[in-house]
């Protein structure tokens, strides 16, 4: 049969029914919107199976309108509620003669029923009219309201994307009000869409370890530390230093380097993530290596069980392992190494050298303190037991052997 057939027949249909008859439809009042579809192929009667998909794109963008208004009224929830994706069922229940006019109704399940589901079906209704008003404002004016978010603008960028140069689909409620009519410049429409709604970076901070420095492309790799992702950092114009701090910090091996905070102009991801800086504008040392370094000693003397030195030893107390916490970073300044190591009797003891001198501090359980120093070139021996006392073991480790004289 020829297209003109098609269409004369189609012409003398009242509708095409896809819900099992004409006679259980739904009146005009409860159809939920329509989607309009013209072009030649959509001159003949029914909906080319392969746009059948639009309908289904159509549905994707309205839920994800519909999800972030509930969010927006619940500050406190991190996503919808379960069941709120099942609840929103669109139906595809009619399709108009003449163009493809495909209208949808929403079904509201047996499950879904009570009262106590009256807030999410209108926020389902109020979704399409939204989403009516967002497609209107971009193509007459290009502009997009900053609260739309990339999980929606990914949506949204699918309508239409079937169409041929020569059809459109046109948007809109069941009175027949045109608010999107998408032709060829769709592609421009959401083009618009995808460039308008990307967040504008801001300057934002990132802390991580610096793996990796490309003079060259003048970028480098700053591995975070909530996560081990990696972000990408770009220099924007010159700043003296930053190079050179870069260079002083990265952690050649991966590893043995200081917890930096990075500051430039980055665009959170959807996961809230940032993995590219640009215009890096501060590098800042935020934990030395050596304070991470004593506080990875620590964790691992923490988790250490009775016994764990042969019958006996004693785990590290929880109150030895707090006073230590409060002198980590004070240690980390220091000018030399600080050993680290668990004492079968719970202890925490700590040793460094100075020149020939020796230096012994031990942190004991309640809220005692040991110190000894033992100058080997004279062979003097000076010990002190004493109450616990931050400032004591901080100034100890800085030279001062006052305390033991």
């Amino acid at each position: 049969m020829s297209e003109s057939g098609d269409s004369a027949v189609n012409d003398d249909l009242s509708a095409t029914e896809v819900d099992g008859g004409g006679s259980d439809a739904p009146g005009d009042d409860e159809w939920y919107a329509e989607l309009k579809l013209e072009g030649e192929r959509f001159n003949a009667r029914g909906l080319p199976s392969e746009s059948a998909v639009e309908v289904d794109y159509y549905r994707d963008a309205l839920f994800e309108v519909a999800r972030q208004i509930y969010l927006d009224r619940h500050p406190d929830k991190s996503n919808a509620p379960g069941g709120f994706n099942e609840a929103f069922d669109l139906r595809l229940v009619r399709v108009d003669r003449g163009s493809a006019r495909t209208r949808v109704r929403l079904n509201r399940g047996d499950r879904f029923q009570s009262a106590s589901y009256d807030e999410w079906f209108a926020i389902y209704e109020e979704a399409a009219d939204s989403f009516q008003q967002l497609m209107a404002s971009v193509k007459s004016d290009r502009i997009v309201p900053a609260g739309v978010t990339p999980r929606q603008r990914r949506t949204f960028r699918k309508i239409g994307s079937t169409l041929k140069a020569d059809e459109t689909v046109t948007v809109g409620s069941t009175d027949g009000t045109a608010v999107a009519e998408l032709d060829e410049s769709v592609r421009v429409t959401l083009a618009a869409i995808d460039e308008v709604v990307a967040p504008t970076p801001e300057a934002v901070s990132v802390v991580g370890v610096i793996v990796e420095f490309d003079s060259v492309a003048q970028t480098f790799q700053l591995r975070r530390d909530i996560d081990d992702g990696r972000v990408r950092c770009h220099f924007g114009s010159y700043i003296p230093g930053l190079a050179k701090t870069v260079r002083r910090v990265m952690a050649e091996d991966g590893v043995t380097a200081p917890d930096v905070s990075v500051t430039g102009l980055g665009t959170p991801q959807d996961d809230g993530t940032i993995s590219v800086l640009a215009d890096v504008s501060e590098i800042e040392i935020v934990r030395p290596w050596t304070e991470k370094r004593l506080f990875r000693k620590l964790a691992a003397i923490a988790a250490l069980e009775p016994d764990w030195l042969g019958p006996g030893s004693q785990a590290v107390p929880e109150d030895v392992i707090r006073h230590f916490e409060e002198v980590v970073t004070a240690l980390s300044l220091v000018d030399v190494h600080v050993g680290v190591a668990a004492t079968a009797d719970g202890h925490l003891a700590l040793e460094w050298k100075r020149e020939a001198v020796e230096f012994l501090a031990e942190i004991e359980p309640a809220d005692r303190l040991y110190l000894c120093v033992d100058d080997r070139g004279s062979g003097e021996l000076l010990d002190a037991e004493l109450d616990w006392d931050a400032a004591v073991i901080t100034n100890f480790a800085q030279g001062d052997t006052s305390y033991v004289r």
